[in-house]
C-alpha cells in the first residue's frame, strides 16, 4: 500500500460574504480549469491545490509512560491519587494488569 497522497485541485467560490468548495476534485490544474470554463464558472471562482495529506502513524504511548508523565509533571502518583479513573480504565481494557512491570516501574 502506497503512503503517498495524490495530489488534488478543488474548485473554490469567494466573495466577501462567503467561501466553499465545490464538491468536484481534479488530479491537475488544468482539468479543474477546463471544468470552470465548461460550465461558465468565472467572477469569484479560482482552482486551489488541495495539500496532501499523508497519513503518518500516530504515536502511541504505553501506560506506563503516561503514569510516569503524570508523576513528572504533577508530582502525584496517579494510581493513589485517582483511584476511581485506575479502576474503571482497568474494567475497560480486558485482563491488564496495572502491577505489571511493563505498565509500573516501582
Amino acid at each position: 500500500m502506497s503512503t503517498k497522497a495524490q495530489e488534488k485541485y478543488k474548485i473554490k467560490y469567494q466573495d466577501t460574504m462567503t467561501s466553499y468548495y465545490l464538491d468536484v476534485e481534479f488530479k491537475t490544474e488544468d482539468k479543474a480549469l477546463k471544468y470552470m470554463q465548461e460550465n461558465n464558472y468565472t467572477d469569484c471562482f479560482s482552482v486551489d491545490f488541495i495539500k496532501p495529506q499523508i497519513n503518518k502513524p500516530k504515536k502511541v504511548y504505553t501506560l506506563k509512560q503516561i503514569l510516569n508523565a503524570f508523576e513528572k509533571s504533577y508530582g502525584e502518583n496517579m494510581m493513589e491519587e485517582y483511584p476511581a479513573f485506575i479502576k474503571r480504565l482497568t474494567k475497560s481494557t480486558k485482563n491488564l494488569d496495572l502491577s505489571h512491570k511493563d505498565f509500573i516501574e516501582r
